[in-house]
């Protein structure tokens, strides 16, 4: 092979490595839609309504609130969400409903938590339990604006949150924060 050749293949490859590490290196980022604060507890957390003794907190932004990967609170493409164990998570998020109906919410979560919307309590198990897959929360709402509110906590071990919706008459689910033809979410800012 001549000079200019090895010069070029040579260029290639640390062009080719150096794309590679970059990608590596760059934090990863999501559309942020649902804000979500974590507080970590200074001693175990039992259960959500228990006194809250925060040593550290922090907010994270995700596109949508499917954080159940491995046995852990981890975003698909953020990896690792909150805290080890002894913690907090609260979300809360306005949302536009585009037509009347009737419409669920599946919660899954490891360990406890509480839903509610404009106020009013959906759903909740506020005690320390394992994955429950879906626990389905029904509710009619009207078109417009709406406000959930999510708390979750995790004790110790295993830990996972994820809530879907959907129409009551209709098959198909979407993950919260997700747009669909029922539900639209803007965007926050990371201000």
């Amino acid at each position: 092979m001549d000079s200019r050749r090895q010069d070029w293949a040579l260029s290639a490859l640390l062009l080719t490595c150096g794309s590679v590490l970059a990608c590596a290196m760059w934090p990863q980022h999501v559309a942020p839609v649902l804000r979500l604060k974590l507080e970590r507890n200074a001693s175990p957390v039992l259960h959500l309504d228990q006194v809250r003794q925060v040593i550290e907190s922090r907010e994270v932004f995700v596109d949508r609130l499917d954080l159940s990967q491995g046995g852990r609170l981890r975003h698909v493409q953020l990896g690792d969400i909150g805290y080890a164990e002894h913690f907090f998570l609260s979300l809360r998020k306005r949302f536009r409903v585009n037509a009347d109906g009737d419409y669920r919410f599946l919660v899954g979560s490891d360990d406890g938590f509480s839903l509610r919307i404009d106020n009013r309590p959906l759903c909740a198990d506020p005690r320390p339990r394992a994955m429950v897959p879906l626990q389905t929360c029904g509710i009619r709402l009207n078109a417009g604006e709406h406000e959930l509110a999510l708390d979750y906590f995790q004790g110790t071990g295993q830990s996972g949150l994820s809530l879907h919706y959907g129409r009551q008459d209709q098959g198909r689910n979407f993950g919260f924060g997700e747009d669909s033809p029922y539900f639209r979410f803007a965007r926050e800012s990371r201000d």
